[in-house]
């Protein structure tokens, strides 16, 4: 995705200079418009995780430079058009750049070069061809009213073009992902969708005339290749007649079982989506749902995701059971403990609960404060000095909680305090609890 994003940068400059010597304004802004979108709908979303550090801190350097590097560019290729909002833009970004490059103004600024080692056409056409499978693939599920969060079990990509098929199978996990699929398989066979073509009569008949009735059955008898060739060279020889494609009705019909199966193609590839689920995929359909209603109530209560929270749930028997069996699945998803509110400690400090419904079942959700508690009966075995334990706890809790757990683990669960000139060894679990 960094080398499409950088490679797609390349490709805008080298366009937006080419049109504006030949003074084409007119075909620049809708270009910066289409990127813009290609950036923030396809990089940043798709990047998202990496861009927050998921993939550990190298691999989310690279992403930043990435962005910052396509933002300072297209700041630079806007600002003929858009000179105020571009000024603001780099007034931000200039504070990153070294000294030497920092210019007082973006209007100072030399307009992009383009980096022809970017330039990258192969991988362009790989991506376009990736973000068609999806675009089809999300029509597919509105269609059937499927959400995304619902998993499916296949999806099916069909072309005619070997290397198109490469390049959807090696960004397949991107496809899977955004399309929540468990498989994806690519096949040339695409007798699963009739095409047909009908005459347009009334453009038809004033032309041929005494010759429509054979050009007509001739339509008729169009192979599925015959049609093909038509829609891309945009005529066909009929007859003796050159029929043009506009005066053709062509339709396409899928032949699958459409309450097991839902398809939808363009111009050039055609997918179907398996709509047949099993219990786990249920099961987990269900958990990304619990997800959600935890993530909406996290951005209802104003918590930032990095907040130290914990959540707790309340649910009947039969989505208990599914949420136990999804435990790991819902914990990664929303980056905190799920425990049921059974096991709530007596002292926990609540933030906000709510009623929620999925999937037509009811449960209730509570968001609470991650805290620190203590053993009193071990605390004043090791150190009957009252004084003195109240200050240790003091000390204890004004630390940073996550700190304050990477510090027990690195000393596999013990931690020395040095305090008042004591030192007293602290146990995680036994002296010191957390929730």
């Amino acid at each position: 995705m960094d080398t499409w994003i950088l490679a797609a940068t390349s490709s805008l400059i080298d366009f937006v200079r080419k049109e504006m010597e030949a003074y084409r304004l007119y075909t620049v802004i809708p270009r910066l418009v289409k990127f813009i979108e290609q950036l923030t709908n396809w990089y940043v979303r798709f990047n998202r995780k990496r861009l927050k550090g998921s993939g550990g801190e190298q691999d989310c350097r690279a992403a930043l430079c990435t962005l910052f590097e396509v933002l300072i560019t297209i700041t630079k290729a806007m600002s003929p058009f858009t000179p105020f909002l571009t000024e603001y833009f780099y007034q931000n970004l200039r504070k990153i750049l070294p000294p030497e490059q920092r210019e007082d103004s973006i209007h100072y600024t030399m307009f992009p070069a383009v980096l022809k080692e970017a330039m990258n056409p192969e991988i362009e056409a790989a991506v376009a061809g990736m973000q068609a499978v999806i675009q089809l693939g999300r029509q597919a599920r509105d269609r059937k009213a499927i959400p995304i969060k619902f998993p499916l079990t296949g999806l099916t990509v069909i072309h005619k073009d070997p290397k198109f098929l490469k390049s959807v199978i090696s960004l397949q996990s991107y496809i899977k992902q955004e399309l929540n699929v468990r498989e994806l398989v690519t096949t040339h066979d695409d007798t699963c969708v009739v095409t047909s073509a009908k005459p347009d009569f009334q453009a038809l008949g004033k032309r041929l005339r005494k010759d429509l009735g054979k050009v007509q059955k001739a339509i008729k008898e169009l192979t599925h290749e015959q049609i093909k060739q038509l829609e891309t060279q945009g005529k066909i020889e009929l007859e003796g007649h050159t029929i043009a494609a506009e005066e053709l009705r062509v339709t396409r019909e899928f032949k699958g079982d459409p309450t097991k199966q839902e398809a939808a193609w363009d111009e050039s590839v055609i997918i179907v989506l398996d709509l047949e689920v099993d219990e786990k995929l249920k099961q987990e359909g269900t958990a990304r749902e619990v997800i959600n209603r935890v993530q909406r109530l996290r951005k209802k209560a104003g918590i930032h995701p990095t907040d130290p929270i914990e959540v707790f749930y309340q649910a009947d028997e039969k989505l208990s059971a599914v949420i136990q069996d999804q435990k790991d699945f819902i914990t990664n998803g929303i980056g905190v403990r799920f425990t049921p509110v059974s096991k709530k400690q007596p002292n926990t400090t609540l933030i906000t609960e709510e009623a929620v419904e999925v999937v037509g079942q009811h449960m209730k959700l509570y968001l609470a404060r991650l805290a620190v508690n203590f053993d009193d009966q071990s605390l004043k075995a090791k150190c009957p000095d009252a004084t003195f334990v109240e200050d240790l706890k003091t000390y204890v809790l004004s630390r940073d909680y996550f700190g304050l757990l990477k510090s027990f683990e690195a000393s596999n669960g013990k931690l020395k305090v040095n305090l008042n000139d004591k030192v007293i060894e602290l146990e995680l679990g036994k002296d010191v609890l957390t929730n």
